[in-house]
């Protein structure tokens, strides 16, 4: 995608004539399954809008934008996929892109090298199997899922004092072990029962 097109001649001295230019629009030929109207014709404009570029944007990968750098995003992946799921629904591009930033993101690196967009990661694989049930695809994230939740939830102030008297009154100098602990006690102890169990 692109708003302009410029051509830059290396020579001053040098004229270009164009006889014509020629644009090639690459989109997936899907349908679009899910729809918005209202009695406001602006908010409807805007709506259309939004589906043709998360459209335009589901090439190989879900992209970001269509008219910027063209990657995989976390932090800006999820409205995206939740357009996808709602104007489109189910489409392996998702999963894909999910894929990919697991694959080229090694421990202790954090997604797309912001901290946040790990959490937009966890997020993201959890409303698209709310949206799909794909639990098959859901499995296999187990182990990624493990690590992000190990290496992302943090304790609150109140469970970080606890810790911190423990090891005063026991005088503990090793505290990793006892965060990592309690951390993973909160993740099990706040799953959801209704849901699929991956720790």
């Amino acid at each position: 995608g692109f708003r302009f097109v410029r051509i830059d001649l290396l020579d001053d001295n040098r004229d270009l004539h164009l006889k014509e230019i020629r644009a090639i629009s690459v989109m997936r030929d899907i349908p679009y399954r899910g729809s918005f109207k209202c009695n406001d014709e602006r908010l409807n404009q805007i709506w259309q809008v939004g589906a043709r570029t998360v459209h335009l944007n589901m090439q190989d990968y879900l992209w970001d934008g269509i008219k910027r750098d063209r990657l995989v995003w976390m932090g800006d992946l999820h409205p995206e996929v939740m357009t996808v799921s709602h104007v489109f629904g189910y489409n392996e591009v998702v999963p894909r892109s999910l894929d990919l930033v697991t694959e080229t993101t090694a421990l202790p690196n954090w997604m797309n090298g912001i901290s946040s967009y790990s959490i937009w990661w966890i997020i993201i694989q959890r409303d698209w199997y709310y949206h799909h049930g794909d639990l098959e695809y859901l499995k296999k994230q187990k182990a990624s899922l493990v690590r992000k939740h190990r290496q992302i939830i943090y304790l609150n102030d109140s469970e970080l004092a606890a810790i911190n008297r423990y090891c005063e009154q026991f005088r503990v100098n090793a505290k990793a072990s006892l965060y990592r602990e309690a951390i993973m006690e909160k993740v099990l102890s706040e799953l959801d029962d209704n849901h699929p169990t991956l720790f």
